[in-house]
């Protein structure tokens, strides 16, 4: 089992040091598909990080509350969420998507998007963080 973990690491790993967005992988007795998000999110660094506690923003965390495939995109392709868009509470931010049922996902805040910390259609699990917001203070 522990020569298999390390065959999927690699594939892991080459699949993010390439421009591949899926890799199939078959033996006998196993299939493994890996699949990397067609659109890739913005990812909050360090530094931003660091000048966030600087300025003393208040960070909330909007998390999911299913466990699916997180989608923020409309049929067309294009998002329904962005860094730097203004979202209120109780709004509409994308869906959760789990053995073809969607469930809509809302914000529990009012603020600005800082960063979207899970790419669209990636695997959102009970309690994961989607997207983080710098709310706004009364």
């Amino acid at each position: 089992m522990k020569d298999g973990m390390e065959n999927i690491q690699a594939l892991i790993d080459i699949l993010k040091n390439s421009n591949l967005t899926e890799i199939n992988y078959e033996e006998s007795d196993i299939k493994i598909t890996l699949k990397k998000p067609l659109f890739e999110t913005k990812k909050e660094t360090k530094e931003e990080s660091k000048q966030s506690n600087q300025n003393k923003e208040i960070i909330k965390e909007v998390r999911s509350y299913n466990i699916g495939k997180f989608y923020y995109h409309d049929v067309q392709g294009h998002p329904v969420i962005e860094v730097g868009k203004k979202i209120k509470a109780g709004q509409e931010i994308g869906y959760i998507s789990t053995v073809g049922v969607k469930t809509p996902v809302k914000s529990n805040y009012t603020g600005t998007i800082k960063s979207i910390t899970l790419g669209n259609g990636e695997i959102a699990d009970y309690g994961k963080t989607l997207l983080k917001l710098i709310v706004e203070s009364k």
